[in-house]
């Protein structure tokens, strides 16, 4: 199938900037040449009548017939005229002395004898040439009505008061043709859309290399982390959003190369813990089959942990992916915490006070109910127990704590188990919940466990919504520890509580 032609980043940026100022251009052109003239006279047309209203309101509020605050002392002129066509108020700068030509003077007659009264308000458009025809006989309806597409005045008149009182108020607001400024105003736009043309082309091939060029480089540095090259480091950009990307291309590829690190150990792990028990479980068969006298049940019993220790790492490995996939949800129940970690800290403490070991339980002074599945947290107590067993140090000592704080509404209890051990580095601590990580080797010196406890344990809490987390010093040993909310003392426990007081 042939793949369709891809544009480039910059050339895009550029097009649609580009489009853009042509499209500005275009818009600006439209109102200048086309639409100015409609333009500028409604908004002579508006600016009009907003006068016409301000000065009838002024007249009714005060009566004064003085109009020289109303002369913008060039386009609009402002009259008060009577029924009989004599001006008695009108704006300055005006020839002789505000008198009526003999045309207008007729037009004002019959306009005050077509209206209806006080309110009344009447717009004429006339050219100068209509002046003439009206003197002559003219209806000025009909060249009203033939002017008010390109009219070279405008007269807003409206009557106030009635009868002999009545007055005329007059606004003769002349419009300049613009033709004239229209041509100038091309051939304005004519050389700025040139200039503004090579300006646009200048600046959006600038602007979309600054942006193309990070882009082009953040997209080979993505192709060679895809390849597997890890070690590659995208620069910095003066560009926030291109920086931000680069920074998390760069984070992804520092956390690939610790995932793909971690990857390649949990193969050898597995690959070692799966070989070791499968060697010894070879070896001892063949010396059983070969040698009289070795089919002892020493070497039976070898045979048989190291079957165990197989089979234990294949559940752990099935457990977790279970958990990760969430077929296993947590059966929560209210229960003793403290009856559960006394309960399995004897049990441990028999199987292993023949090798010396020593188990303390400092309890809060009371008995903690917890609500949770009792199966998983005891999973829990036993990895944690376990991984301070296996790096317990010289003195063989593991503590376990149990502290209640908070208010009493909102009880919570910590769990932490101690060794005194070789501790663990402070970069190796975001890690040691991971599958197979056994960290630093020195910790300890034979191979311990499936690699999976910490891991088992860190699903089960986050499937409970615990907080959990471990603290560590080198040399100091470790504390892990983890947090569920405490709960009231069930009725059922009570009673019995009570009957192994009788």
């Amino acid at each position: 199938m042939k793949k369709k032609p891809k544009m480039r980043l910059w050339h895009m940026f550029m097009l649609a900037f580009l489009m853009a100022s042509m499209l500005f251009i275009g818009i600006l052109w439209l109102i200048l040449t086309v639409f100015l003239d409609d333009i500028y006279r409604t908004v002579k047309s508006r600016e009009s009548r907003m006068l016409l209203e301000k000065v009838t309101k002024d007249y009714e509020v005060t009566g004064s017939m003085d109009l020289s605050e109303y002369d913008d002392g060039y386009d609009t002129r402002v009259f008060m005229i009577s029924p009989e066509g004599k001006t008695l108020s009108v704006s300055a700068n005006v020839t002789n002395n505000g008198e009526l030509d003999p045309w207008m003077k007729n037009v004002i007659q019959m306009i005050f004898r077509e209206m209806d009264g006080s309110g009344s308000r009447k717009r004429i458009y006339l050219r100068e040439e209509d002046y003439a025809a009206i003197a002559e006989g003219a209806d000025y309806k009909e060249l009203s009505q033939e002017s008010q597409t390109m009219p070279d005045r405008i007269f807003d008149i409206q009557i106030v008061g009635e009868g002999e009182n009545a007055v005329m108020i007059l606004l003769a607001t002349r419009l300049y043709p613009v033709h004239v400024t229209t041509m100038s105003i091309r051939w304005v736009l004519i050389f700025g859309t040139a200039a503004f043309g090579a300006f646009s082309i200048v600046s959006a091939v600038f602007l979309s290399r600054r942006i193309a060029k990070p882009m082009e480089k953040i997209n080979r540095g993505a192709a060679r982390i895809a390849a597997g090259d890890y070690s590659v480091n995208l620069p910095d950009s003066s560009l926030q959003e291109i920086s931000e990307l680069a920074e998390t291309l760069n984070y992804t590829s520092r956390e690939l190369q610790v995932t793909e690190t971690l990857q390649r150990d949990i193969i050898a792990n597995v690959s070692h813990d799966l070989r070791t028990p499968l060697t010894m479980i070879r070896g001892y068969a063949e010396v059983m089959r070969d040698l009289p006298g070795e089919n002892s049940p020493e070497n039976l019993q070898i045979v048989i942990d190291e079957t165990n220790r197989l089979s234990d790492l294949i559940n752990d490995v099935i457990y977790v992916s279970r958990l990760q996939s969430a077929q296993e949800t947590p059966k929560q129940a209210v229960y003793s915490l403290t009856r559960s970690i006394r309960a399995i800290l004897y049990r441990i403490s028999k199987l292993k006070e023949s090798e010396g070991y020593v188990f303390s339980y400092r309890d809060s002074g009371q008995e903690i109910f917890v609500s949770a599945d009792m199966r998983e947290i005891d999973r829990v107590l036993y990895n944690l127990i376990g991984n301070a067993i296996n790096y317990a140090g010289e003195d063989k000592t593991v503590v376990v704590k149990e502290e209640v704080t908070g208010p009493a509404s909102k009880k919570t209890v910590r769990i932490s188990i101690c060794d005194h051990g070789a501790g663990i580095r402070e970069e190796e601590l975001p890690y040691i919940w991971d599958r197979y990580y056994r960290g630093d080797n020195s910790r300890t010196s034979r191979p311990v466990g499936t690699g999976l406890g910490l891991s088992i344990a860190k699903e089960i809490l986050e499937m409970h919504k615990a907080r959990y987390g471990v603290e560590s010093r080198v040399g100091s040993g470790s504390q892990f520890w983890f947090e569920l909310p405490v709960v009231d003392k069930p009725a059922a426990a009570e009673a019995d509580t009570e009957d192994q007081a009788v």
